[in-house]
C-alpha cells in the first residue's frame, strides 16, 4: 500500500517534473513490500568531472558493465539523457541479483552554461520498501542541483 506522503510526492513529481519512470517504479516496490516501516535510502551528490558526454555515457558504460559485474542482475530502470528543469541526468536503477530486494539507483546529472557546467554523481541504495521514496529523493535533489 502506498503511503499518503509517499503518493503525494509521486503524484507532484509527475505533474511537476514528468517522471513517470517512478510511478512504475512504485509499483514494483510496493508490490514487493512485506512490512509497512519503510527503511531510507537518501541519495548521495558528488561533484564529478565534467566532460561532453556526461551524463550519457554514464549509462552507456552501466549498461555494458553491470551484465558481466552482476550475471544475475535485474535492470529496472534507466534514464540515458533527460531533463528537469535546467539540469540533464542519467539514471539507472537496478539490482545486483533477482533474489535480492535492495536495489541501486545511480547515474550523473550536470547543469550550467556551455561556458561553465557543472556535473555531479549520486548514488542510493534501496530496500525495497523504500524504492519509491528514494527515487522521489534523488529526483528532487537533481532538481535542487546548482551550478553557481
Amino acid at each position: 500500500m502506498i503511503r499518503t506522503t509517499e503518493s503525494r510526492r509521486l503524484r507532484d513529481c509527475h505533474e511537476n517534473y514528468g517522471c513517470s519512470l517512478i510511478l512504475n517504479l512504485a509499483v514494483v516496490s510496493f508490490a514487493s513490500e512485506q512490512t509497512p516501516v519503510a527503511s531510507s535510502c537518501k541519495p548521495t551528490f558528488a561533484p564529478a568531472e565534467y566532460s561532453r558526454g556526461v551524463p550519457w555515457t554514464f549509462v552507456d558504460q552501466g549498461l555494458a558493465s553491470i551484465p558481466r559485474l552482476y550475471p544475475k542482475h535485474v535492470l529496472l530502470a534507466t534514464r540515458r539523457a533527460d531533463q528537469l528543469g535546467p539540469v540533464t541526468f542519467s539514471l539507472l536503477v537496478y539490482r545486483e541479483d533477482a533474489a535480492r530486494p535492495d536495489t541501486t539507483i545511480e547515474g550523473m546529472a550536470v547543469e550550467g552554461d556551455t561556458d561553465n557546467p557543472k556535473a555531479w554523481r549520486f548514488f542510493a541504495r534501496c530496500s525495497a520498501d523504500s524504492l519509491a521514496e528514494g527515487l522521489v529523493t534523488t529526483l528532487e535533489g537533481i532538481t535542487k542541483l546548482k551550478s553557481h
